[in-house]
């Protein structure tokens, strides 16, 4: 079963202006993340993850949190992804 999610997240004030262009690429190069955006509003980034399992998805967040410059991640799981 695929699985995908929505995941909206922060960056620290610190790399906002000075690395926001690598961590968008290192949050790219994760295992599982098909896009990778900057926006506005309440959150700094957006990101769509498809993965084969709940497994993945784990592996996916968890090394998204270990990047350095993310101060915070919500993940919202696809209740019927269509891939």
């Amino acid at each position: 079963m695929v699985r995908q999610a929505l995941i909206l997240g922060e960056v620290k004030s610190s790399e906002k202006k000075a690395g926001i262009d690598v961590l968008m690429e290192t949050m790219r190069k994760v295992k599982g993340v098909k896009e990778a955006h900057l926006i506005t509003g309440p959150h700094d980034f957006y990101l769509i993850v498809n993965v084969k399992d709940q497994s993945e998805m784990n592996d996916a967040v968890a090394r998204l949190r270990e990047i350095d410059g993310i101060s915070s991640t919500m993940t919202c799981l696809v209740l019927n992804p269509k891939t």
